[in-house]
């Protein structure tokens, strides 16, 4: 899976089918909703909440072609410049601290009964 990609809904419903909601997103959903898979091992890795933080809040892409730059481990040449077309960087809005925080939070609450 390419870096800075979302975990897509077939894996999701793939681990964890009995969890989601009857409310599903998309047409496929149904489909994949009645394939269910065991789930014999779950990997739970505890980082910092300030490593995750600052990792995910330091995230800025080039939208045209949607390359990753972090600022704290793959910067670009010159901040918040796309180093080949020399277009702005923007960073998303789910990257920004306080999206992060917010997700963070929820993540907790989601995993918790789970984990």
């Amino acid at each position: 899976m390419p870096y800075g990609v979302r975990v897509g809904e077939q894996v999701c419903l793939a681990l964890a089918p009995r969890w989601f909601s009857e409310d599903v997103r998309t047409n496929q959903s149904p489909d994949l909703k009645t394939k269910i898979y065991e789930v014999d091992l779950v990997i739970s890795l505890k980082i910092p909440f300030e490593t995750l933080k600052d990792c995910l809040s330091r995230c800025w892409i080039h939208p045209p072609c949607s390359r990753v730059y972090n600022l704290g481990f793959n910067p670009p040449g010159v901040r918040e410049i796309d180093d080949i077309s020399g277009e702005p960087l923007v960073q998303q809005e789910d990257g920004k601290l306080e999206a992060v925080a917010a997700r963070i939070r929820q993540y907790k609450v989601v995993t918790k009964p789970v984990i």
